[in-house]
């Protein structure tokens, strides 16, 4: 019995240890973040154009997007029966470019409802 008490409380700090290093790593890379900004996206025309502008760091930007198919999200439906049915959803990630920008540019976003 102690000996199994010994694994759980190992296992437990070992756990503790684990998950303590990964917030102090995700602490470091918010740290890093020397600036950022909220911005609000209008995505009124993103459905007919793929395009949408918005305003951050003092500059307009005007980006272009494409649905990222490679990622794509699975929404689980239980059935009568209560077994769990996955299905394919449309993705809502997408990449894209910054149109007004005249060097290279690389652009990827989540739009996904409750998400972000």
């Amino acid at each position: 019995m102690k000996l199994i008490s010994f694994a759980v409380l190992l296992h437990a700090c070992i756990c503790y240890g684990a998950i303590q290093s990964l917030v102090e790593q995700k602490q470091e890379e918010f740290d890093s973040i020397g600036k950022y900004e909220l911005i609000y996206l209008n995505l009124d025309q993103f459905e007919s154009s793929n395009i949408i502008e918005l305003d951050a760091y003092g500059q307009h930007y005007k980006v272009q997007l494409t649905r990222n198919h490679q990622i794509a999200p699975n929404v689980n439906h239980q059935t009568e029966n209560g077994l769990i049915k996955r299905e394919p959803a449309q993705s809502c990630h997408y990449h894209g470019k910054v149109l007004n920008y005249d060097g290279k540019s690389v652009v990827a976003i989540s739009l996904c409802d409750k998400y972000g």
